[in-house]
């Protein structure tokens, strides 16, 4: 079997662009679960308004998903 060197450079550039991918990086990423300790109760307090505003992202992306979908249905219905 012969090995394609020559195509190492290209394979190279093309994973490095797609890593800088947001969506292709998010894919690549798996969540984990972590026990952690905070020393003060301002540390925890921040934790928790970091998972809120989490949590607040993805609805509203859902959101503007769902109504760019919508979006797109109700032009079709109109160019129809």
């Amino acid at each position: 079997m012969k090995e394609k060197w020559d195509k190492v450079k290209e394979m190279n550039e093309k994973i490095n662009n797609e890593i800088k991918n947001p969506d292709m990086l998010d894919r690549l990423q798996t969540p984990c679960s972590s026990f952690v300790t905070f020393e003060t109760e301002e540390g925890f307090q921040r934790a928790k308004m970091y998972n809120q505003l989490v949590e607040e992202s993805k609805e509203n992306l859902a959101l503007i998903k769902k109504a760019k979908k919508n979006k797109k249905k109700a032009d079709n219905l109109i160019e129809n």
